[in-house]
Formats: structure tokens, C-alpha cells, sequence
């Protein structure tokens, strides 16, 4: 059955005269044609049953100017010439008797639906839906660069392919689904004039900055690593910075702060004097009453000893000045002693006229030593069993390479 308001509607334009067309069989009853011609006059034509086809009066215009007033479809092609961009009220709903019955068609777009939409549009600036019926554009929120294929984030003006603009901490987030508990989210971000790599919790709870570069201009200030280990060519770094190669460095190097720098040590008896006691002729003897100096890495105890906390090659320096307890013509030897042992690298020796008089020895060697090795001076009576008076003695120790 045809609707009753198109029957009214095509009886009241009926055209009686045969156009000359073949009557078409196919389409539903309902079905409209708009773009029928006939001697160079204009005609719709609905479908009032089967082999009938209706002729509408003739029109003025092409019949693209023409909207059904109700029910049917349209089965030709149907413009809207009249519709201009930037006029409102250009596609209306009317009434039977032309009335405007409806505007709810302007400010709408079509997305799976027809929606609502805010805002003017401009070019590159993207949409977007602030609900299922809404769709609308903040001025350069979001910004789609065509020419020359870069997207803006808070800017209109993108100088990259990807460009992010904020007033405060302007943040970029990553998030990596394959870690574990609060270790996937990384977060590079402006931070008052820094631009820092942090991580965040899964929750974008504090985490802790990675590194943070600071500038001056367009100049690196410094590089700041406030948490952890740096390794350079060395994935598991034990120390704050640790590099796995050759270093070179054109400029000074130190250090500043009580006990920093590379390892060292040292200790020593002045005019105090000390007895050796020599209880066979050519067995070493550590020599005792020392005090402690300047140690770094390096611990004084014992009243005779350095003990080395970090493996590596160390130049050693010793010096005793000595008299004999008794006798004359004795030769004495002095050496670096290492965990009790006398060590033949760095020795020396002196033969002494008669027990009154006072020589002195000394020595250096560079030794290769692992973390605590303890370090000490020894002596020995290669001649008699008759004791060593010692009235200066000093040993100082540096690391100068690794092991």
C-alpha cells in the first residue's frame, strides 16, 4: 500500500498524459524517480503499484531541487545545489503544508549516526566525540599537518612529525604491557627548564628520574644521573659510574671531599724508638709501633699494617733509619711484607760498622694486590740474631691500575 499522504499528494499533481516512457516493472511500490525528462521538461515519478508508475506535474527546475514530503525512496541521485558552506537552515524539515517542522538537521554531522557537533571548523584541526552524540573541536588541541605529514598535540604549528605543546610539565608516556608490576610505564617530560626520563608506578604514582638535562640557550648545561649506577659499555654496574674501555681525558681530573679519590694509604714511627726482635739470623720480622696516616679505601690497624679494601696494582713506598741493639759488622735487610710474607720486589739492604752507628734503607715495587691483602715493613738480621732498633720508619701505598 502507497502512503496516503503521497496518494493525496500525487492526485493532486497528477500528470493524465502517457510521457512516451515504457512503464518500468521493476522497484517497490513507493519507489521514486527524480530525474525523469520528457521533451526537455522535468518530472518525478512514483511507483503506485505493480505496472504503475505515476507522473508528477511537470517542474520549473530539475527535479534535484525537489525533496519527497514523506515515505518512499529515492532510486535516482538527489543534490542539495542550494546548500552553501557556512549558511545555516540549508537542509530543512517541513510539513504537508511548508512549514518549517524541524531544524534538528543543522549542526549535526554524520557518524555511525547522525550527532551533534560544536565548534567551527577549521582546517587541519581534528574532531572528536566528547560523547556518543557529540562531536566536537578545541582550537589546536589536536592539529593534523598535511602537507607536510605532522601531527600536533597543543599546537597548530608542528615542526616534527610528532609535536607536543603544554604550559606545565608537557610529558610524553610510554608503557610496555610485557613488564612486570609497577615496571612499565617510562615518562620523558619538561620539567622547569630540564627535560627529564622518569619512571612511574602502573598507577602513575611517583617513581624515580632516570637522567635530567639541563639548558642554557640552545647549549647543554650538565647531564644529571640522581638515581642508581652508570655503565659505560657495562650492563650491571656496581659502583656510580663504571666504564668497561679506555678512558681518555683532556683536561684535569680530582676530586674533592674528605677521602675521595683512588685508593691510598699510609703510616709511619717517628724518633720512637722501636726493638725488632730477631730470633733466627735471616727470618723477617714485621715491624711494629707504627701510626696510622691519610687512607682512602685502605685501613690502618694493628699498629703495623694497611689493609687494602679494593683489588688492584699499587705502588708501595717504604724507609726505615735503624741501629743495632748490640755487636758490629751486620748487614740488615728491609722489604715490603705482604700478608707476613717478605716480598723480594722493593727490597734493600745495609750493612751497619758496630751498634752505635745508624744507617737507612728504602725501596718501592709495584704490587699486585687483591681486596685484604694486608701490607707492612719487615726486617731482618742477615748475620747474627741481634735485635734492630728502629727509630723512623714509613710505608705509603696508591692503586695505580686495576688487576
Amino acid at each position: 500500500m502507497i502512503d496516503p499522504e503521497i496518494q493525496r499528494i500525487l492526485d493532486q499533481k497528477q500528470d493524465t498524459l502517457m510521457l512516451g516512457h515504457p512503464v518500468p516493472n521493476e522497484g517497490a511500490v513507493g519507489d521514486m524517480r527524480v530525474n525523469v525528462t520528457n521533451k526537455g521538461k522535468f518530472y518525478q515519478m512514483m511507483k503506485a503499484g505493480e505496472n504503475e508508475w505515476r507522473y508528477s506535474a511537470t517542474f520549473t527546475r530539475t527535479p534535484i531541487d525537489y525533496l519527497p514530503l514523506t515515505g518512499g525512496r529515492i532510486t535516482g541521485s538527489l543534490g542539495l545545489p542550494n546548500v552553501k558552506t557556512g549558511v545555516d537552515n540549508t537542509v530543512l524539515i517541513r510539513d504537508t503544508d511548508g512549514n518549517v517542522k524541524t531544524d534538528e538537521i543543522d549542526g549535526k554531522v554524520w557518524a555511525l549516526k547522525l550527532v551533534d557537533y560544536s565548534g567551527t571548523p577549521t582546517a587541519g584541526h581534528i574532531p572528536y566525540f566528547t560523547d556518543q552524540d557529540t562531536i566536537t573541536m578545541d582550537e589546536n588541541q589536536l592539529f593534523w599537518d598535511a602537507s607536510n605529514n605532522r601531527l600536533g598535540i597543543g599546537t597548530a604549528s608542528p615542526i616534527t612529525a610528532l609535536h607536543l605543546s603544554h604550559a606545565n610539565f608537557p610529558a610524553f608516556t610510554v608503557e610496555d604491557l610485557n613488564e612486570g608490576a609497577n615496571e612499565k610505564i617510562w615518562q620523558f617530560l619538561g620539567n622547569n627548564g630540564a627535560f627529564d626520563l622518569r619512571t612511574r608506578t602502573d598507577a602513575s604514582g611517583a617513581g624515580q628520574t632516570a637522567f635530567s638535562f639541563t639548558r642554557s640557550g640552545t647549549a647543554i648545561e650538565y647531564v644529571l644521573f640522581p638515581n642508581g649506577n652508570v655503565g659505560i659499555n657495562e650492563t650491571a654496574p656496581d659502583e656510580k659510574l663504571e666504564v668497561n674501555g679506555a678512558v681518555h681525558i683532556t683536561g684535569d681530573t680530582y676530586w674533592t671531599g674528605d677521602g675521595s679519590g683512588i685508593p691510598y694509604g699510609a703510616m709511619g714511627q717517628e724518633n720512637i724508638p722501636t726493638t725488632v726482635t730477631i730470633v733466627e739470623i735471616g727470618t723477617a720480622v714485621i715491624v711494629d709501633g707504627m701510626s696510622g696516616g691519610e687512607t682512602n679505601l685502605v685501613t690502618f690497624q694493628n699498629a703495623q699494617e694497611l689493609k687494602v679494601l679494593k683489588a688492584g696494582r699499587y705502588l708501595i713506598t717504604w724507609a726505615v733509619s735503624f741501629n743495632m741493639a748490640s755487636g758490629s759488622g751486620q748487614e740488615v735487610e728491609g722489604a715490603i711484607g705482604k700478608g707476613g710474607v717478605a716480598q723480594s720486589i722493593g727490597s734493600a739492604h745495609r750493612k751497619i760498622g758496630s751498634g752505635n752507628d745508624t744507617g737507612s734503607m728504602c725501596g718501592n715495587g709495584l704490587l699486585d694486590l687483591a681486596a685484604n691483602d694486608l701490607l707492612t715493613i719487615m726486617v731482618t738480621n742477615d748475620s747474627t740474631t741481634v735485635d734492630v732498633v728502629i727509630a723512623h720508619a714509613s710505608l705509603t701505598l696508591i692503586m695505580a691500575g686495576g688487576t
